[in-house]
């Protein structure tokens, strides 16, 4: 004789089948926000030589450090910003890992955080735009035969 232990076959009604669920992008994340972390570093230590030499004899050459730097903390802020975006947003991962290596290769400008921060930030993008979803399948009771 079979037990019946299925609640289904007690006629009992059974709970609905959760609904699928995708992971994060979260490497594609981590290597941009990293990335954009070392640009506005960077960045903010040129905007500052630029600063200090401009009070000096130098002032044309602090005057560019200063726009450089400038320039390498936004491009490091937008890196950071589109990364997180990146984190929240998986469905825009192709838009926003484009922008990341664009941000990334313009940073360049300025050594692009000592040449870490562009690579990060260019590891970062590439791994958004090649981030598949893996949607994890609803558990299913079984049935004993």
């Amino acid at each position: 004789m079979v037990a019946l232990t299925d609640p289904a076959q007690l006629g009992a009604p059974t709970a609905p089948a959760a609904p699928v669920k995708t992971d994060k992008p979260v490497a594609a994340f981590l290597y941009s926000v990293i990335g954009g972390s070392f640009i506005v570093l960077w960045g903010a230590l040129i905007l500052y030589s630029g600063v200090e030499v401009t009070s000096g004899s130098l002032a044309l050459f602090g005057g560019i450090a200063f726009s450089i730097g400038a320039i390498e903390v936004a491009l490091g802020s937008l890196v950071i910003a589109f990364g997180v975006l990146i984190y929240l947003r998986p469905q825009r991962c192709t838009s926003l890992g484009i922008l990341v290596i664009a941000c990334s290769i313009a940073s360049l400008i300025g050594l692009g955080g000592l040449l870490l921060g562009f690579l990060l930030g260019v590891i970062g993008g590439f791994r958004a735009l090649t981030y598949a979803p893996t949607p994890v399948a609803p558990s299913t009771p079984t049935r004993p035969s």
